[in-house]
């Protein structure tokens, strides 16, 4: 069977072009960055590594940044957060409702440590209010939303509060100048755009302050101790170098003749908003449980979530959804679709045939349904 894999929110498919570049440094130059002072092997692993570091910086352009290397999106928001509330022991920490939990249960840490949680509540589209989170301070993946990053680091500024941005699923589907915006930290990831698992960067503003999570050897401006993966490394670079405009017109055209077929179904409700991320959409399918609609899909060979890669283990409704205004009961009935260059309109297609299928089965075995 081939499968349809509509779970590129959550990773992709390595490129050949990626995995072409990642090779030699599995199989010839496999020597770690660290043996640059012993020999000429860990001297090539070294320029690679600083390569990959200063195209990341030039991409972005962040003169006045340092590009920190850790093995994940998580990792990456864990020292971004952690490392500066560390280094300033006291303070209050301001986030969004609908953060990733990767931003959410590292603020919960924190708490248990002594540090003041504060919430900025969203709108129904999941846009933070700015004026809430003006008043917070003192002197997403799920269903995509774009927020103003330019107005948040406005009011950050004026505040004199360093200001994090998780970028996991927005970079390099949008542009990033770090020169024009008031950003201090920001998480990129590498296997949302075809480029391998296991790397990640923080970009971190020189003059900030941060506490290492992991010691030990000096990787990393001293920051994060531990053998750099430079085939990841390498493989995120060449992610980031071949990711252009024809494939972000081509996932948003995959996503736009998506919502068109989608309509075809009666009694569903389009969670994302028109500005959104170019491959996902949201959907609420009225009357049944998103996670059945999902395991029926799974058996025909369709791979969805319910909810995001860090949330799908659990059968609570999704927060995101919840702090947008959803009931317990829409929220369940929820699916993500995340679409990617490797998928066709074909697949979409049969998707939708599927669906409509599904979904008229589960109505049927629905009470909520037959009471409507």
């Amino acid at each position: 069977m081939n499968r349809i894999y509509f779970d590129n929110a959550a990773t992709t498919k390595v490129d050949d072009e990626v995995l072409k570049a990642m090779i030699p440094f599995f199989t010839q130059n496999y020597a770690i960055a660290s043996s640059i002072f012993s020999h000429e092997d860990g001297l090539i692993a070294q320029e690679a590594l600083e390569s990959a570091r200063a195209f990341i910086l030039d991409k972005l352009s962040a003169k006045d940044y340092r590009c920190i290397f850790t093995s994940s999106p998580t990792e990456s928001n864990n020292l971004a957060l952690k490392g500066i509330a560390f280094s300033k022991k006291k303070g209050n920490i301001v986030i969004s409702k609908i953060e990733d939990l990767s931003i959410i249960n590292t603020c919960r840490f924190l708490q248990k440590k002594g540090f003041e949680i504060r919430y900025a509540g969203v709108n129904n589209e999941g846009v933070v209010n700015l004026n809430e989170l003006n008043n917070l301070i003192d002197d997403n993946q799920e269903i995509g939303t774009l927020q103003d990053i330019v107005s948040i680091g406005e009011i950050c500024k004026q505040k004199n509060c360093a200001y994090h941005c998780d970028a996991t699923f927005s970079f390099p589907f949008f542009d990033i100048d770090l020169s024009k915006y008031n950003i201090d930290l920001l998480t990129i990831g590498s296997d949302t755009y075809y480029g391998p698992k296991g790397a990640s960067a923080l970009i971190a503003k020189n003059s900030i302050e941060l506490e290492p999570l992991i010691t030990g050897g000096y990787q990393e401006y001293n920051l994060r101790a531990g053998t750099q993966n430079i085939p990841a490394i390498v493989g995120m670079q060449k992610a980031i170098e071949i990711f252009d405009k024809k494939i972000y017109d081509y996932i948003k055209n995959l996503k736009d003749y998506f919502l068109e077929k989608i309509n075809q179904i009666p009694h569903i409700r389009i969670n994302s908003p028109k500005m959104s991320h170019p491959g996902i959409v949201n959907v609420t399918f009225l009357f049944i449980e998103g996670e059945s609609l999902t395991l029926r899909l799974n058996l025909r060979g369709v791979s969805v979530i319910t909810g995001s890669a860090c949330f799908s283990k659990s059968l609570e409704a999704s927060h995101v959804l919840l702090a947008c205004g959803l009931t317990h009961e829409l929220a369940h009935g929820s699916i993500r679709f995340s679409f990617g260059k490797f998928n066709t309109l074909k697949e979409i297609d049969q998707t939708i045939e599927y669906l409509k299928e599904d979904v008229a089965f589960l109505r049927n075995l629905s009470p909520l349904y037959k009471e409507d």
